[in-house]
């Protein structure tokens, strides 16, 4: 028997009567009792040693816990209980109770990790009181190792390994004459021996030693002299009480004595194989091996519904992969190191685990791999790692009015509190419709990603909501689009025309004659554009002595595709018809517009385009340009708007589409303005221009660049 020196405490818990003195006057309610708590230590021989000899009572935490086990009384040492005012503790009658005290750490492994436990059940009566002790005994063990005369003189190092499920001591060269502490679990023990020639030889006891707490367990370790010969390791278990000695014998061409080793702890999986994540976010699902006599064979078991979805087959041997099923593998990410010989390894999962999405069925959403390890022994370890994927949890943000467009909804807000915010996306719903994915563009910043949805249907009701994996967020919002509207009457096959009177007598022109007038619009009340013809045609005239030219800027000629377009010229109204040295003459540049002349500019409009589209033909007189200008208001304020200029002639119908740039996001539109300009420069005319106008009229005009325009639309995206 080895032969230690123990000590323990003995922690008393007296629940003394009350005197008489200040402190004890109490007087204890209905239904309620008192107790006084005082703890002594003493050190008794019993089979727990203390390094230092000595312990204190007033170091201990003291807890009182009620029948369901929550902790109600809890003073962090004995010491600060008896510096409180009053040492008197009230406490509902009744029972069980239980007093804990301890002292340490009980997880801790190491050289100075003692840990001492004591608990006592009791219970207070009625107006009475009662007196419990308990006793505290060291409640994790301590380990030792004495290497014998062999493993000092015929090795050049040495270490043993001492692990249970909670920790573990590391006893090498410089650790060979300490003890430590380990919570009281059963152990196992791996000794590493380097032989003069640099070799190294691995031991490890065939079954676990059992340990209690309080057994002071001394691992007695020798060896014999020539490793060719059997070796002894005899593991001596010092119970004071008790001696039992342990005796394994391994032969040296048993070398190395360890099976294949799987480490999920490497990875991120617990102790027992397990591993929780984030649905989307990718883990680390790193599973290491050692095999130190080399491996030989390595095969795993897929039990996955969703990679056998993915063509994944039940049973992968890694040494005989076929080429189908290395391409599989490959292609959703599975790393591995597994080679013929190799010591050591890893099978990584980390990859294709971000792929698993959470799911409600609790059978498909966990996802196991069972691995099985041979090395060149024969020996084998084998497995199961699960992976577990959690939902990921997603919220969708209000959606502002201005954010709803016609055919795109913008700054919708999706985020994720503990996903992977690059997988969020969004999932619209029209009004009598199914669930669908969209046409988006995404923006990712933190943990949201905000998004602008296009393709919509104008006009229409849409629900919209969040979508990751196979998850959707509870929020859910309700949208209305906005209608694609159009201008009216826009490709000009809407015309008044009327006739005024001009008297031409005069020095040039001879007889009297009546000119046509044109608008772009049929009725007065329901009009949509108007034109600035009233510069040019003053109306009704009669010029004695004077010849005066008098013509309409703006009137229609032959359309794209048959019908009418609006055509639109510079125009110079003059006394002179013959002479550039006469006066200057009235200039007006021919232009279309929603509106009224003179009055409310606009049209009344809900709608807020993303282009302007309109197909033109263009004759520039002198390199001149015309002009063509959208705005879109609310109230006074412009929220968006676009210009688009130009000097080159266009001889055959040319399709333009101008940008619309809104400021104003925020705010929805209520007012529309469209308008075609002719030209630019009042300098740019010639005299006695031959033009075509009104369908088949033909004339001679002071006039300059001439503008057509058919077809406008506006687009909405």
């Amino acid at each position: 028997m080895s032969k230690v020196k123990n000590f323990s405490i003995l922690l008393l818990l007296v629940l003394l009567a009350f005197s008489c003195s200040r402190r004890e006057d109490n007087i204890y309610g209905p239904g309620m009792g008192g107790i006084r708590i005082d703890l002594a230590a003493q050190a008794p021989a019993t089979r727990a040693e203390l390094e230092d000899g000595s312990l204190n009572a007033d170091d201990f935490k003291v807890e009182i816990i009620n029948s369901q086990g929550v902790i109600f009384k809890r003073w962090a040492t004995f010491a600060e209980y008896k510096a409180q005012e009053s040492t008197a503790v009230q406490m509902n009658a009744g029972g069980p109770y239980t007093l804990r005290a301890t002292l340490g750490d009980s997880t801790a492994s190491g050289w100075n990790s003692w840990f001492f436990k004591g608990e006592q059940q009791f219970t207070v009566l009625p107006q009475e009181t009662v007196t419990v002790a308990a006793v505290c005994r060291m409640a994790n063990i301590k380990v030792a190792v004495k290497y014998g005369e062999n493993v000092l003189s015929e090795y050049t190092s040495y270490e043993t390994t001492v692990t249970n499920r909670r920790g573990s001591l590391v006893f090498d060269m410089a650790h060979k004459d300490e003890a430590g502490y380990m919570p009281a679990d059963p152990l196992t023990v791996d000794v590493a021996l380097t032989d003069k020639n640099g070799k190294t030889w691995y031991f490890r006891n065939g079954s676990e030693i059992s340990a209690a707490p309080g057994d002071f367990i001394t691992l007695n370790l020798d060896t014999d002299a020539v490793p060719t010969q059997n070796i002894g390791l005899t593991i001596t278990v010092d119970r004071t009480t008790n001696d039992s000695t342990v005796v394994v014998e391994l032969p040296s061409y048993m070398l190395p004595k360890d099976a294949p080793v799987l480490s999920p702890e490497t990875g991120g999986f617990d102790s027992e194989g397990n591993l929780s994540m984030v649905e989307g976010i990718e883990p680390n699902a790193n599973i290491s091996y050692e095999a130190v006599s080399g491996l030989a064979g390595c095969v795993m078991t897929v039990n996955s519904s969703y990679l056998k979805s993915l063509g994944w087959p039940e049973t992968l041997d890694f040494f005989n992969l076929s080429a189908s099923d290395k391409n599989i593998i490959d292609r959703d990410g599975l790393v591995y190191v597994v080679e013929d010989g190799l010591k050591m390894g890893s099978i990584d999962l980390s990859a294709v685990a971000r792929k698993f999405s959470y799911v409600e069925d609790a059978a498909a959403n966990v996802h196991s791999f069972t691995i099985k390890l041979t090395d060149k022994m024969g020996k084998t370890v084998e497995a199961t790692f699960k992976i577990t994927p959690v939902k990921a949890e997603i919220s969708l943000g209000e959606i502002a009015e201005g954010n709803v467009w016609a055919a795109r909804l913008e700054n919708v807000v999706l985020s994720t509190s503990n996903g992977d915010v690059s997988l969020l996306y969004p999932e619209v719903m029209p009004e009598g419709g199914s669930w669908m994915k969209p046409k988006y563009t995404s923006s990712v910043s933190g943990t949201s990603n905000t998004v602008t949805i296009t393709g919509l249907t104008p006009g229409t009701k849409y629900s919209v909501r969040a979508r990751y994996n196979n998850g959707v967020s509870a929020d859910v919002r309700e949208v209305a689009t906005e209608a694609a509207q159009q201008v009216e009457n826009a490709g000009f096959e809407e015309w008044s025309e009327w006739e005024y009177y001009v008297n031409k007598s005069g020095l040039f022109w001879g007889d009297d004659v009546y000119q046509t007038n044109y608008a772009p619009y049929q009725q007065e009340s329901t009009k949509w554009w108007d034109s600035n013809n009233s510069e040019t045609t003053p109306g009704d005239r009669t010029n004695t002595g004077a010849t005066y030219k008098s013509f309409p800027m703006v009137s229609y000629v032959g359309g794209r595709n048959g019908g009418r377009a609006a055509q639109m010229m510079l125009i110079a109204i003059s006394n002179s018809a013959t002479s550039g040295t006469a006066p200057s003459p009235t200039v007006g540049f021919g232009k279309v517009f929603t509106g009224v002349y003179g009055g409310v500019q606009g049209r009344s409009f809900a709608s807020r385009p993303s282009k302007l589209n309109f197909w033109y033909k263009y004759s520039s007189f002198e390199s001149d340009s015309f002009k063509a200008y959208i705005s879109v208001k609310n109230g006074d304020t412009v929220i968006g708007e676009a210009t688009y200029s130009s000097s080159d002639s266009r001889s055959e119908w040319t399709q333009m589409s101008v940008d619309i740039a809104y400021s104003r996001t925020d705010l929805k539109a209520d007012t529309i303005y469209i308008e075609f300009v002719s030209a630019s420069d009042s300098n740019k005319w010639q005299y006695n221009m031959s033009i075509a106008y009104g369908g088949d009229k033909t004339a001679n005009v002071h006039g300059g660049s001439i503008l057509t325009v058919d077809d406008i639309e506006l687009i909405y995206e």
